[in-house]
């Protein structure tokens, strides 16, 4: 009995975060506008946005007192996606190290662990994922990002984007 009740334990993973802060998914711009003073990324703007493969992205940003940028991804007009950018940070592997161990005693063991290349740079990814978000620590090019992703968004997103190539 006493094992049974400590596996059961040791197998309960704490959920995600369900958005960033105050922003839940699915809130709206408008929504989110009477909490957080978030402009908008318009194309040709000398803003960069993070998520350089987004199609179509609709795009809302914040910067921290702190010097993160928060960059908020709608579709549908429904929050969908979360970016945490630390930007150009001195010694990135060692805050990425220190940002992944805090995570891990909040959230438990990573679902995966990789590396990728992107425009020709090395991506670390270190990933957590529960029903209905998945949650990205990455670090590359001296940035690291936290990537927070409502996976039905996600889904309808692609979706759309799959039947318009279809046509």
């Amino acid at each position: 009995m006493k094992l049974f009740i400590l596996t059961a334990l040791l197998s309960v993973t704490l959920s995600l975060p369900a958005g960033y802060e105050q922003a839940e998914w699915g809130v709206t711009v408008k929504q989110l506008k009477l909490q957080v003073p978030i402009v908008k990324v318009n194309p040709g703007d000398n803003y960069y946005y993070a998520e350089h493969m987004e199609i179509d992205p609709d795009v809302y940003v914040y910067k921290t007192k702190d010097k993160k940028r928060i960059e908020y991804y709608f579709y549908q007009e429904k929050l969908y996606k979360v970016f945490v950018v630390y930007d150009r940070v001195p010694d990135a592997k060692k805050l990425y190290a220190q940002l992944k161990d805090k995570l891990v005693s909040e959230f438990g063991k990573p679902a995966r662990e990789y590396q990728r290349k992107v425009f020709g740079l090395h991506v670390t990814h270190t990933q957590w994922e529960d029903d209905r978000t998945i949650f990205d620590l990455r670090n590359g090019a001296g940035f690291i990002y936290q990537v927070r992703i409502h996976k039905d968004g996600l889904k309808a997103k692609e979706r759309a984007y799959n039947r318009g190539k279809s046509i």
